[in-house]
């Protein structure tokens, strides 16, 4: 079995790609890297001119939300992989084999858990980049809450691993995330068309599966995986 696949919904940002790819061959990085790219992304002929090392890919297919996308090849890779990273196209890792040290984390919890580094925005406020471990995936079902399209995740895994006490925070770790909110760019489509349509529907999401028999079930189930870990 393999140790790491980072899975990376994208659209529109095909310079982004190059980037990320970029950023990992410069960390020395093993993980893999896939690439979801929605069909009809005016951008897509961009992308397939892409030049991919190897371990790093892109799959293609009708338009998905981020969480759509990463529950997708999340359920695919799970069986294959010890640990799934959720990235963005605008995260970019800086550590040298960043990738070693948050598996390393989750080492520490017996391989099960969440471990996340410093984005340079949330820092431990928020894993907006979080390695998941392959068993609470196969275990829920899902690695993105799916009544969520793109906001939201990232509390979802912080409340899991803070519940069930398998989350890991790595300061040493940089995983920037190049957001506007810290570069002062002017939003892109992506991102406004992912805010015009998801935040604050996923809101509302997040705060009633939180507070549901659903939710509670989730913990109860990351909290059971523990027990198993540590036995």
């Amino acid at each position: 079995m393999r140790d790491l696949l980072c899975i990376v919904p994208t659209r529109g940002r095909p310079g982004g790609a190059r980037e990320l790819i970029t950023a990992f061959r410069g960390t020395h990085a093993r993980a893999h890297l896939v690439f979801a790219v929605d069909d009809d992304d005016p951008a897509l002929p961009e992308y397939r001119r892409i030049d991919c090392p190897d371990g790093i890919w892109f799959r293609c297919g009708p338009q998905k939300t981020l969480s759509g996308w990463t529950n997708l090849l999340a359920g695919r890779y799970a069986g294959s992989y010890r640990a799934l990273m959720s990235l963005g196209d605008d995260h970019r890792p800086r550590t040298d084999r960043w990738d070693a040290k948050l598996l390393a984390a989750l080492a520490k919890t017996g391989g099960t858990g969440i471990a996340y580094g410093d984005d340079l925005i949330q820092g431990r406020q928020l894993p907006t980049a979080a390695v998941v471990s392959s068993d609470i995936v196969r275990s829920l079902g899902w690695m993105c809450l799916p009544s969520l399209r793109h906001y939201y995740v990232d509390d979802t895994w912080k409340l899991l691993g803070a519940s069930a006490g398998c989350l890991h925070w790595c300061p040493d770790v940089i995983v920037e995330h190049v957001h506007p909110i810290a570069t002062g760019a002017t939003p892109d489509a992506t991102y406004l068309d992912a805010q015009n349509a998801s935040y604050m529907a996923d809101r509302a999401a997040f705060r009633d599966w939180r507070h549901s028999e659903t939710g509670q079930a989730a913990i109860d189930t990351v909290r059971a995986l523990m027990r198993v870990t540590a036995a």
